[in-house]
């Protein structure tokens, strides 16, 4: 009796994992697949005015993905041609899956300090600390 109630327990368990996977990454957010994660990243170097890109971190909550990324641009492009850039990057990004809500939050970057923000978020120095005393 004992045996049966242990395996009609498992049986459930295993019927509702898809169920209780599904709960679990609404409740904590998680990276996007790498599929889509590469299919971003394509895009976003594949606009002709990206110089590069770096820093780009994704997540989603089941029904909304966030995507941020740092892109390198001409430095001297306008404001208004830079939001163009992006403007334009976001509806591609969108495009992949139109069912899903996205908040994409591009930053704009006029050379590639990808090694600066890495020091920075390793807590290292990037640039020497002037001695004040001599």
């Amino acid at each position: 009796m004992l045996f049966l109630v242990f395996a009609i327990g498992i049986y459930i368990i295993y019927s509702a994992y898809e169920i209780i996977e599904d709960g679990v990454k609404i409740l904590l957010d998680h990276a996007l697949e790498s599929e889509q994660v590469a299919k971003i990243g394509e895009i976003i170097s594949g606009h002709k005015e990206v110089t590069s890109y770096h820093w780009l971190k994704t997540r989603t909550d089941g029904s909304t993905n966030f995507i941020e990324f740092h892109m390198v641009l001409r430095p001297n492009m306008l404001l208004l041609e830079a939001h163009r850039i992006a403007d334009e990057i976001e509806d591609k990004i969108m495009a992949i899956n139109s069912r899903k809500r996205w908040i994409i939050t591009p930053h704009f970057d006029p050379y590639d300090d990808e090694e600066m923000n890495e020091a920075i978020f390793n807590g290292t120095r990037v640039l020497p600390v002037e001695d004040k005393n001599g």
